[in-house]
């Protein structure tokens, strides 16, 4: 809705703003306006906890032409029962267009699972190569601790120790 604006409800706290009140609005490269709030969103989103969201037609009215910034998403409300159409609609319209992707909340859901199990894969693949480092840090020293040994006792025998001297040396 033209001259509108959304907020979350943390912001909403902050400021002591409710659905109704007119908040003054300083655009970038724009002007400024009064803007009614015309809703509150939760604070479960995953976008920009602090963002204060406005329509397209609000944004071309207050800012120069040339100026708008490129949207970085553009939320779009079926009426109930009509949300699966208008995702299939979307989806065809915006196909001819591979700069841009329709997702609806199942796709997002999609994606950030996606994220993680990338994440943990990388966490995955670090852990197992530090076990193979400390794998290998162990058999080093094991190799050194027997070829040390080894002339050890090679050096005990030739200087005169006997095989019962040293089976008791080594028992010990």
């Amino acid at each position: 809705e033209k001259d509108g604006m959304s907020l979350n409800e943390g912001t909403a706290e902050k400021y002591g703003v409710k659905v109704g009140d007119r908040l003054p609005v300083a655009f970038h490269e724009g002007g400024t306006a009064r803007l009614t709030v015309r809703a509150i969103t939760s604070d479960e989103t995953v976008f920009d906890k602090g963002a204060w969201y406005v329509s397209l037609a609000t944004a071309r009215a207050h800012l120069p032409a040339g100026k708008i910034p490129p949207s970085v998403a553009l939320f779009a409300k079926a009426d109930d029962g009509r949300q699966k159409a208008a995702y299939a609609e979307l989806k065809k319209v915006m196909d001819p267009y591979p700069q841009y992707e329709v997702a609806n909340q199942a796709d997002y859901k999609q994606l950030l699972k996606d994220q993680v199990g990338q994440l943990l894969n990388m966490i995955y693949g670090l852990l197992a190569l530090a076990i193979v480092v400390a794998v290998l840090g162990v058999v080093n020293t094991l190799a050194l601790s027997v070829v040390e040994r080894t002339r050890e006792i090679g050096l005990m025998r030739a200087i005169g120790l006997s095989r019962r001297q040293l089976r008791r040396m080594i028992r010990l």
